[in-house]
């Protein structure tokens, strides 16, 4: 029970980022398929919680949500991703906390967790 409490809470979350991109637009969000991009392997826990989360989203949403795995480099591959795509709700990035060192960690990293993510 308490973990189906944890996953709509997070399936909550999600969708209020996704539709608080552009208020004032005219087409109603979501309007293509939208993407979660993890940075670990298939079959870890992060991947589990994505995919857990994927089918009600898509289900609340009424379009399809596509989990998109990009290991590698301790899922920096994954966040330079989605630093670099369209900020409009369509590209999700679920990671663990070690993320938000990533600056202080690496100074080849090309984007900044706290104005690109």
């Amino acid at each position: 029970m308490m973990c189906k409490i944890g996953v709509r809470a997070l399936i909550a979350a999600m969708a209020g980022i996704g539709a608080c991109g552009h208020v004032a637009a005219a087409d109603a969000y979501p309007t293509k398929p939208v993407r979660i991009v993890i940075g670990f392997s298939p079959g870890g826990f992060i991947d589990l919680t994505a995919r857990l989360v994927a089918g009600p989203l898509a289900a609340a949403l009424g379009q399809q949500v596509v989990v998109d795995n990009r290991p590698g480099a301790s899922g920096i591959i994954a966040a330079e991703m989605v630093s670099k795509s369209q900020p409009d709700g369509y590209t999700l990035l679920i990671s663990g906390s070690s993320i938000s060192i990533v600056g202080n960690l690496y100074r080849s990293a090309t984007f900044d967790v706290q104005r690109d993510l």
